[in-house]
């Protein structure tokens, strides 16, 4: 009977002597440098804490973020825009000027309500007054429209522009911690019949 070949055996390397050598020397200077970058951290983060919330306080100057005036825009808003897009242009131009009217008289009383909170709650939020100011420059170009609606064959509603953009972008924008931008059928009326702007 043949002898079974056994296989060589297996050698490993060495283990690697990770001490064999002394630790490198540290020097004075970087023990201060460890020293000091903690408490100099931690000064950094107090400051950078201290500075969210101070600058959390103060009010940002293009946005409405005052819980008070928000709650209350919101609640206006929602009826305000729930009202005007229940009133399409509809009749002849006589009707359709009256239509337009209803739906300012929306904006009116949103602007109304906003305004109940007194000059102290809308001088702490900067834009809003700013804001209503903006929807009452609206609300008289779409009066302007509603007079030449029920005189002329093809009235035009034009927009106020601030800096060439209309004013209802800056409205739009003020509105970013809300959910109430300027109905479309405010800027772009829309006619129920074959008359068109």
């Amino acid at each position: 009977m043949a002898s079974v070949s056994q296989p060589p055996p297996v050698t490993y390397p060495p283990p690697v002597q990770r001490w064999r050598f002394a630790e490198p020397p540290v020097r004075r200077r970087w023990f201060w440098v460890a020293v000091i970058a903690g408490p100099a951290a931690t000064v950094t983060m107090v400051v950078a804490f201290a500075a969210m919330i101070a600058l959390d306080a103060r009010d940002a100057p293009g946005l409405i973020d005052d819980p008070e005036v928000m709650s209350v825009v919101d609640a206006e808003c929602r009826s305000m825009t729930s009202t005007v897009e229940g009133l399409p242009l509809q009749g002849d131009a006589g009707a359709q000027a009256r239509r337009v009217l209803d739906q300012n008289s929306a904006v009116k009383q949103m602007v109304e309500a906003v305004r109940d909170l007194g000059e102290d709650v809308l001088a702490r939020d900067r834009p809003t007054a700013q804001w209503l100011e903006d929807w009452e420059r609206l609300v008289e170009a779409r009066a302007t429209f509603a007079r030449d609606l029920a005189t002329e064959d093809r009235a035009a509603l034009d927009v106020p522009r601030v800096d060439g953009q209309r004013i209802t972008e800056r409205m739009d924008e003020a509105m970013l911690l809300i959910e109430c931008v300027v109905p479309e059928e405010l800027t772009e009326p829309v006619f129920a019949d074959s008359r068109s702007i």
